[in-house]
């Protein structure tokens, strides 16, 4: 229900006129509304209007001399004017309730609390009083005849001092609790506090309005801290005072952090999940954990070593029978303490075994540590690799990148180079082989390679590799040039002048037997070589110009290097020093043109070797050191003396070699023709002659041969080449 606080009741304007007794409702059972309430029986019939009358008028007598000062005394005076005046609105409609009543009482005990006698008030204020007093007589005159006298109550308290002498007592007054009725409503009213208490329920529509109350107030609602009796609504705002409950969030301060929110930078106040448990946090800075007190598991769970899963355990929380780095433990055996590089330290190994040589990463192991039938690199006295002491299988090799010099056999010194490979070129060279020297062989020699020697003391000689099918091998060292007169009638080999011609092949063979020792002319088997040799060599297939060079042989629309042989210009040329000017002089004779110009002839053949050589094919026929009767040269079975194709000779005799390949090549290739006569009756005496001339065009090659010319011939078209 709600509660109201005390406040003055308001004052009418018209206190002076009495309603009629009419106006006054027949009282009412207050059982009928509330069962709860017992409705007393009236004492004589009436309402005991008298004396809420004289009580009143009593009260506000008391409450107005009280006030010692006239400010404080009028406003007391006035109050209870207001409520008289009340008291008086509702006499006039008969609507008195049990609450004026009670009312009423307060207002008695105030007046009797304060004790104050009128003698002390001023006078203006008695004036007041009488006046109230008046109208407080007249109110009672016109209750009395509204109710009989209700039964007596207990004694009443002393009455105040009468004109002719002390108060007597006033009569009994009736038994605790009587009733007072106002238009047949009763309640019972206590005069002790706290009084008999009353059973049942009172219930109340409206408001109630009283100076106190007692009892059990937790059901009460809408309470305004303002006017809760015994402390003032300062109590009620201090936080201080707060015992239970929970503030709303809403009553918080925005500078107050909830759950999850920021709090000093960095710092945080963190929700637990929805089980109670702190979210997935480092909790690196926890200190004092007590195993038992962590929620999740019983302590005994973090006492088992099986469910330590990280961290270190410190060795104090060892027991002393574990043995740490370096201590002792079985007796001498022991537990070792790796190096700072996680090395074991230096210690003994004789007592491993079982070690697997593949797991040795670095280092040397000593010779003294190696089998004895391990040789070994500068070992004391001579090693063999016979018997025990061998390398298996056929194989010396050289694992290491191509190179010129990737193995080789040097003198005791290590001053001179016996003998080189070059992996690169696949070429073995000997560079101290001489004539004085000997090769034995017990058997016969193969080789799949051509083999490099050197040509040292020879002037612009080159090596040729040898070839088995004509008997060449080793190899051996020919001119770079055509031969040349120095002035003096020696054969040299050189680039600058034009070449030896006008001899003949008996003087040509002098010339060469003296160009060095063990020097001859050129032999019809080295010629072979020499050709064969550069008709593998993709360097040599070229444009018919000489530009285009470095196809496999045979290519289409691809030729063989031809040399000077287009009569343009109509003259045997000198050559070049760098052979890299590989068409010099094929335009202007003495001046270099580059291959790929108009009028351009490559002059120059590289061999396998990488050797270059000049003029093989075109410039000047070359004699090589045989010769040949008529009816024994090859024919295609037409006698005379005509030029062919190689593909087109059926007999060969005994010049079979001469056929360059049996691939079907021939001039179109620019491998050169072939002039013979092969009547059976012509005994005539033939030299060989090799290459062509600067007119020969088609018909010179590398292997052009012809036979047509006696070996006493001299011409300006005819010149040598020496070999050694």
């Amino acid at each position: 229900m709600d509660i109201q606080p005390n406040n003055p009741l308001p004052q009418t304007s018209d206190m002076t006129t009495r309603p009629p007794a009419e106006s006054y409702a027949s009282p009412v059972s207050l059982t009928s509304v509330y069962p709860q309430v017992q409705t007393p029986k009236p004492r004589g019939g009436a309402f005991p209007w008298r004396k809420l009358l004289f009580g009143l008028a009593l009260i506000a007598l008391v409450v107005g001399v009280v006030t010692l000062s006239s400010s404080g005394t009028n406003s007391n005076i006035k109050s209870l004017q207001s409520q008289v005046a009340a008291l008086e609105q509702k006499a006039k409609t008969n609507n008195l309730s049990v609450e004026d009543l009670k009312t009423l009482d307060n207002l008695q005990q105030d007046v009797k609390d304060l004790g104050i006698k009128t003698d002390n008030l001023p006078e203006d204020t008695k004036t007041e009083l009488a006046q109230l007093k008046g109208r407080l007589d007249k109110l009672e005159t016109t209750t009395d005849a509204n109710g009989q006298d209700g039964a007596n109550g207990t004694n009443g308290n002393n009455g105040q001092t009468g004109a002719t002498g002390a108060t007597g007592a006033q009569g009994a007054q009736g038994v605790p609790g009587s009733n007072d009725c106002i238009g047949g409503i009763c309640v019972s009213r206590q005069i002790t506090t706290p009084g008999t208490q009353e059973t049942g329920n009172i219930n109340i529509s409206g408001t109630a309005i009283a100076g106190s109350f007692s009892g059990n107030g937790s059901a009460v609602t809408n309470v305004d801290a303002a006017y809760l009796n015994g402390f003032n609504a300062g109590y009620f705002t201090s936080a201080s005072n707060l015992s239970s409950g929970t503030l709303a969030n809403g009553r918080l301060s925005a500078q107050v952090t909830l759950q999850g929110n920021t709090f000093n930078g960095v710092s945080q106040l963190v929700q637990t999940t929805a089980g109670g448990l702190l979210p997935v946090l480092d909790g690196s800075n926890l200190t004092n954990l007590n195993a038992a007190l962590l929620n999740g598991q019983a302590a005994g769970y973090y006492t088992n070593a099986t469910n330590i899963s990280s961290g270190t355990l410190s060795d104090s929380r060892l027991s002393t029978n574990v043995t740490l780095q370096g201590n002792t433990f079985n007796g001498a055996s022991q537990l070792v303490q790796t190096t700072v590089g996680g090395a074991l330290p230096t210690l003994s190994g004789v007592n491993l075994t079982a070690l697997n040589a593949s797991n040795v990463a670095s280092g040397t192991i000593a010779d003294g540590r190696l089998s004895a039938n391990v040789a070994l690199l500068n070992g004391t006295g001579p090693q063999t690799f016979t018997g025990n002491n061998k390398f298996t299988g056929t194989v010396l090799a050289q694992n290491t990148a191509d190179s010129t010099a990737a193995f080789q056999i040097q003198n005791a010194t290590g001053t001179t180079i016996l003998l080189s490979a070059d992996t690169t070129t696949g070429v073995i060279t000997i560079d101290t082989l001489s004539v004085t020297n000997n090769l034995t062989l017990g058997g016969s020699l193969t080789f799949g390679t051509s083999i490099s020697g050197s040509c040292g003391g020879l002037t612009n000689y080159v090596w040729v590799p040898g070839n088995a099918k004509f008997g060449t091998m080793p190899g051996f060292c020919v001119m770079k040039y055509e031969a040349k007169d120095d002035g003096s009638g020696n054969a040299v080999s050189n680039a600058s002048s034009a070449p030896w011609v006008s001899i003949s092949q008996r003087i040509a063979q002098d010339k060469a037997f003296a160009a060095c020792a063990g020097c001859h002319l050129i032999s019809e088997a080295e010629w072979m070589t020499i050709a064969t040799d550069a008709l593998w060599v993709n360097a040599n297939w070229c444009l018919a110009d000489g530009s285009g060079c470095g196809n496999a042989p045979g290519t289409a629309s691809r030729f063989l290097a031809t040399g000077h042989q287009d009569n343009s210009p109509a003259a045997a040329l000198a050559a070049s020093a760098t052979d890299s000017e590989a068409c010099y002089g094929t335009v202007t004779a003495g001046v270099n043109t580059t291959c790929g110009s108009a009028g351009t002839q490559k002059r120059t053949l590289t061999l396998s070797s990488g050797a270059v050589i000049w003029d093989i094919p075109g410039d000047v026929w070359e004699w090589t050191n045989s010769w040949i009767i008529g009816n024994e040269e090859p024919n295609d079975a037409v006698d005379g003396f005509a030029w062919h194709e190689f593909t087109a000779i059926i007999k060969w005799k005994d010049l079979n070699y001469a056929n360059p390949t049996n691939r079907g090549w021939n001039s179109t290739q620019r491998l050169g023709q072939i002039n013979t006569d092969g009547t059976s009756t012509n005994n005539t005496l033939y030299g060989f002659l090799r290459g062509g001339v600067w007119g020969s065009g088609t018909t010179a090659g590398a292997f052009a041969l012809n036979l047509d010319l006696a070996p006493t011939l001299t011409s300006a078209s005819v010149g040598f080449r020496v070999a050694r």
